[in-house]
């Protein structure tokens, strides 16, 4: 992605991604042994998405979440949060990691 990915467009809200998203989390939660982590690192953000622009042209889409639309996420699918953070660099933007075992 680069150093120095820019913002472009910002998307609606899709049912569809968190849909896929849920799906995806529940996947891993089938494949955890009883023992497994899982670590998450999600943009952060209160619209649903953007694209980013990194240098030489190459874009990327990136699903935005809240803290606790994550969490909430995650509990759904039969983990329990066992630590989570919010991190913001100018170059890199507002990141939300999470680290969940089985509930």
């Amino acid at each position: 992605m680069g150093s120095r990915a820019r913002p472009g467009r910002i998307r609606d809200k899709s049912r569809s991604e968190l849909a896929q998203a849920s799906r995806a989390v529940h996947a891993f939660r089938r494949v955890l042994t009883d023992d497994g982590l899982l670590f998450v690192l999600a943009r952060a953000g209160a619209s649903s998405g953007e694209w980013w622009t990194a240098p030489g042209g190459s874009r990327r889409w990136f699903r935005l979440y809240e803290r606790a639309e994550l969490e909430s996420l995650l509990r759904s699918a039969g983990f329990a949060v066992l630590h989570a953070a919010e991190t913001s660099r100018p170059e890199a933007g507002r990141w939300i990691s999470l680290l969940a075992g089985v509930a």
